[in-house]
């Protein structure tokens, strides 16, 4: 929320933005995912989207071979799009102790310098002044494009992934691949069967993963991980 303010110079109130956590991952997924090209990770993305600010936090699939694919293990990263400048990523420690504790002794620090030398002028808090700051909409996750990666826990028979396909066809879904390895061991013992699709709108996605639910096939909850475009330069 914080990031999105500075960025677009509208407050942005974080009870309203889309949060989904890692929970329901499991190494299943980020198996899958290697093999597809792409590897998970967790995002907060803010950009703007047809006059509204597109803010959400969620686990996503993004190609292997971009810039935040490699960023692991204690280091986070900001990837910053200017008209002008292009792409741009920030990386550091962000995780534990002594990287945390080092940002907040620095806005700390910085406060202290401010009165001890009685600034008159300070930098708002947004980094804009108040009557430049205007509103504007969030967009609702169930309008989002994007490509989906959808893990179903299936029964092995015939026509199985037809009905599948079928009821992604009739939401104006299109497949772009399907993959799915060896098969149940022993009679109607559910396999996985993973589905990337072409770009779809959210709204159509969870309709359709409802429908597909109700099948006699189907079992337990799909996976679902929106696929994330870097539109690296």
């Amino acid at each position: 929320a914080l990031l999105a303010s500075l960025a677009f110079g509208s407050w942005v109130p974080y009870e309203q933005i889309y949060t989904e956590g890692i929970s329901g991952l499991s190494q299943l997924d980020i198996a899958y995912a290697c093999e597809l090209g792409y590897r998970v990770k967790l995002l907060a993305l803010a950009k703007m989207a047809a006059g509204c600010l597109d803010v959400r936090v969620h686990p996503a699939l993004v190609a292997t071979d971009s810039w935040l694919a490699n960023v692991n293990g204690v280091y986070n990263a900001i990837s910053i799009r200017g008209d002008v400048v292009g792409r741009n990523m920030l990386i550091g420690r962000g995780a534990g102790a002594l990287p945390t504790g080092s940002a907040v002794v620095g806005d700390i620090v910085d406060v202290a310098r401010n009165i001890l030398k009685n600034s008159s002028g300070r930098v708002p808090p947004q980094a804009y002044q108040a009557h430049s700051i205007h509103e504007v909409p969030l967009q609702a996750v169930d309008d989002v494009v994007c490509k989906h990666y959808l893990r179903f826990q299936v029964v092995d028979q015939p026509r199985v992934l037809a009905a599948i396909a079928g009821i992604l066809g009739e939401h104006a879904i299109s497949i772009e691949s399907v993959l799915q390895k060896g098969r149940g061991q022993v009679q109607d013992q559910p396999v996985s069967v993973v589905m990337m699709t072409h770009e779809a709108r959210e709204r159509s996605v969870r309709v359709a993963l409802q429908a597909i639910a109700t099948l006699p096939t189907i079992q337990g909850e799909t996976v679902h991980l929106r696929v994330e475009e870097t539109e690296e330069e």
